[in-house]
């Protein structure tokens, strides 16, 4: 039985998760028997990560009430979502709550006016130190590096390796205009491929095949001084983002691109149960991205002697030209994804 861990990273990561579910409720074929989701996000109360556990626990009890035999011809729920590898299904983030940045780094206890507070104050801003960690990174990767460096070596990522198996695969949900999504997803990715060779598992999903999806901007926020978040950075967060992944990133074996003109505006909420955003098209054909991924032949990533090929890009486009005032349907969608959704769709 193969299984595809998903992680999702921050905000972006559970609604593309959350797209993902409804998709699986229809009975979209995955070509996995199992689904392992594991949610990253410092933000413990926020509505979409909320929304997106209660949603999946909800498949999951509906999916154990049903029959799946060569004589029951049902399709809906028939991939298993696996709750249990985590308590939660959220990988702990620790030392995160009620502290700001300064006191999780120290930085009152390095030396005065030595050269690691000299340095820490050079690479983070006064803002930077003395941001609440509780609701996340507010758009700054360059302090969500430092705090999720520390999930390489926590007890709770040693069991999700222990769980993985020959033949199971990996796939990360990030955004890269953000703090969460843009940091984690490197970190984690370095951290899957070099594993600790001492823990259970650490061989298998050191060399399994590795998919992610980068979701370039796709929603404006609205103006909010009392925020830290601007919208208006988005863009050359994005750029320096992927020059980082352009020298830097190698790890996966497929890398999927998606975005889309910045047009709707979102109440700008740093996070916590008011960050709720409304459903996305952008998050479904994210999802699709996880569907296309584990269709993919392991002889187009690795060659006759399992060494790594270089990595396949991809990216997301629609049929015909369309406006904001233009809905998209199926005839806007290409002929390969019609013909997996169209028809569990309807």
């Amino acid at each position: 039985m193969s299984k595809l861990y998903i992680f999702g990273i921050g905000g972006t990561g559970s609604r593309v998760l959350r797209s993902l579910t409804m998709l699986l409720s229809t009975g979209v074929n995955i070509s996995t028997d199992e689904i392992v989701p594991v949610i990253i996000d410092p933000d413990h109360a926020a509505a979409d990560l909320t929304y997106t556990v209660e949603l999946m626990r909800k498949y999951e009890q509906i999916r154990d009430r049903l029959t799946f035999s060569n004589n029951t011809q049902n399709q809906f729920f028939r991939t298993k979502i696996n709750l249990n590898i985590l308590p939660s299904v959220t990988l702990p983030i620790q030392n995160t709550q009620n502290v700001n940045f300064k006191t999780y780094i120290g930085y009152s206890n390095m030396p005065l006016n030595g050269a690691n507070q000299a340095l820490a104050s050079m690479l983070f801003s006064d803002k930077n130190l003395d941001s609440d960690m509780e609701v996340g990174f507010r758009g700054n990767p360059n302090v969500g590096s430092v705090v999720l460096n520390q999930f390489g070596s926590s007890a709770d990522f040693q069991n999700i390796i222990a769980s993985f198996n020959q033949g199971d695969r990996v796939f990360i949900i990030s955004s890269i205009f953000g703090g969460t999504g843009a940091s984690g997803f490197p970190l984690l990715a370095k951290n899957i491929r070099s594993a600790n060779s001492n823990w259970n598992g650490a061989g298998n999903i050191q060399n399994a095949p590795m998919g992610a999806i980068t979701v370039l901007p796709y929603f404006d926020l609205k103006p909010n001084p009392k925020s830290e978040v601007d919208a208006s950075t988005f863009i050359s967060k994005t750029k320096a983002a992927l020059t980082y992944y352009q020298r830097c990133l190698d790890e996966p074996n497929v890398l999927y691109y998606i975005g889309d003109n910045v047009s709707k505006q979102y109440v700008n909420v740093e996070g916590g149960t008011g960050q709720s955003n409304d459903a996305h098209f952008i998050e479904l054909a994210a999802a699709l991205s996880i569907i296309d991924f584990a269709n993919i032949p392991n002889s187009s990533m690795y060659n006759n002697n399992g060494i790594k090929l270089p990595i396949i890009f991809k990216e997301f486009g629609i049929n015909g030209t369309t406006s904001n005032n233009v809905s998209i349907n199926f005839t806007n969608l290409s002929p390969n994804t019609q013909k997996r959704i169209v028809k569990p769709l309807t």
